[in-house]
């Protein structure tokens, strides 16, 4: 798959490789966001663990 037609302008070239810059930025904002979501529920079960751990003892 070409990334450009050769027909396309300059102008029209930047303009999708903004779309796809933007694309991308939104996409690993989401990603930070899972990320961010997975540890949040990793040191919740860390702490639980933790917590069963000391019952025990």
């Amino acid at each position: 798959m070409k990334l450009f037609n050769q027909k396309q302008s300059i102008k029209e070239i930047v303009s999708d490789m903004k779309v796809s810059v933007d694309n991308m930025s939104f996409n690993i904002n989401k990603l930070c966001v899972i990320n961010d979501q997975q540890l949040k529920q990793l040191e919740e079960m860390s702490s639980i663990l933790n917590r069963l751990a000391g019952d025990k003892a």
